[in-house]
């Protein structure tokens, strides 16, 4: 067996890891909303005993949230259920303008991006060449996949479903899951086949009795049973962030909905970028319409029941389904959050400064060399 010698840096570094830094570390400010984050006197303290050059923090943004300000000032009236229309109109006024700019500066200064040993990280399936223009200090990936489901790879495709579909695993996060629940049972009762919907969810609410329907509330399961539970089932519904990503990376038959507000005309999706992210992405892979159509579909409470009445009935009702994605507008180490955070902590090992890290990481050259601008490479 080959010795390898083990290198390592000649001076001690440090990494912290935290959930949007500006909001849960960064120091406090004497203002208005600005108090210290619930992990500062942490994060402060491991950077006074290694010194800001070596003490990289890293922060995890929210996943697919790549709104540049006009888009965030459009997204949190719409979900306030002012009509499209109507915010079209509103941000084209002068106060519609300042309301913009303010958004621009508060975004800003709360997610820290000042701070240059600081690396604020967006995971997406699709990334957003104007949420870079407007935050260069942002640096978007690919997903950091979970590792859930080891054995899927790029080449491997699961089998179909011969028995075709009679397990749903549902992940019933929203609080608008039990007008989800009605539609679903709707649309199965019908079904040749009795279906059986396993459904984990943070609070009680009713389900609906009836034909062809059974449904079982999960316990409280350990991480490895429920993956089994989670790649066993035909079909899985899932919501937010980790179910989704835990969903593509499995490669099998899922649909997603997280939550709605209002009803009738008024009804409208919660924190829908998500989904939309990944649609764009299946859309420029060209992935089947049908399944893109169902997703969109469901997100929105629209169609619920024929979806389910059409999959319930046809013996190939998975064909089509992608089995990969592939996240769209990145280059390597970019494409995979895995492959990034290595190339990230090599970088940082291999002598670079925590704000050279960062700066590298933000302008696109992290496998460059450390210091090869100063030979002139």
């Amino acid at each position: 067996m080959r010795r390898v010698r083990s290198v390592r840096p000649t001076h001690p570094r440090a990494l912290t890891v935290s959930a949007a830094w500006g909001i849960s570390a960064a120091p406090a400010r004497a203002e208005p909303l600005g108090a210290p984050g619930a992990w500062t006197r942490e994060a402060s303290a491991v950077e006074s005993a290694y010194g800001s050059g070596a003490t990289l923090h890293l922060s995890f943004e929210e996943f697919a949230r790549t709104f540049g300000s006009r888009a965030q000032e459009a997204e949190r009236r719409r979900e306030g259920g002012v009509p499209l229309r109507e915010i079209r109109r509103v941000l084209t006024t002068p106060s519609g303008k300042a309301a913009v700019r303010r958004t621009h500066a508060a975004y800003r200064k709360f997610r820290a991006f000042d701070r240059p040993n600081v690396l604020h990280w967006y995971p997406t399936l699709f990334r957003s060449p104007s949420f870079a223009r407007e935050f260069p200090e942002a640096v978007q990936t690919g997903p950091f996949w979970p590792g859930a489901f080891p054995e899927r790879s790029s080449t491997s495709v699961p089998p179909r479903s011969l028995h075709g579909l009679r397990t749903i695993v549902w992940y019933a996060s929203p609080g608008s899951s039990s007008r989800l629940a009605s539609l679903l049972a709707a649309g199965l009762a019908g079904a040749h086949e009795s279906v059986r919907i396993d459904v984990r969810a943070p609070r009680v609410f009713e389900l609906p009795v009836r034909e062809r329907v059974t449904w079982r509330i999960l316990p409280a399961l350990p991480p490895a049973p429920w993956r089994r539970r989670f790649a066993s089932a035909d079909l899985r519904i899932v919501t937010g962030s980790r179910t989704l990503i835990e969903a593509i990376e499995l490669g099998r038959p899922f649909l997603y909905f997280n939550g709605v507000l209002g009803r009738g005309r008024g009804t409208r999706r919660h924190r829908p970028e998500k989904l939309d992210g990944l649609l764009r992405a299946w859309a420029f892979r060209g992935a089947s319409r049908r399944w893109r159509h169902d997703l969109a579909s469901v997100g929105r409470l629209q169609r619920v029941e024929p979806i389910l009445r059409r999959l319930a009935a046809d013996p190939h009702w998975d064909r089509g389904f992608p089995r990969r994605v592939v996240p769209v507008g990145f280059a390597p180490p970019y494409a995979d959050g895995q492959q990034f955070l290595r190339s990230l902590m090599d970088r940082f090992d291999r002598g670079a400064t925590a704000m050279e890290v960062a700066a590298a990481a933000r302008s696109g050259r992290l496998l460059d060399s450390p210091g090869a601008r100063r030979r002139g490479v």
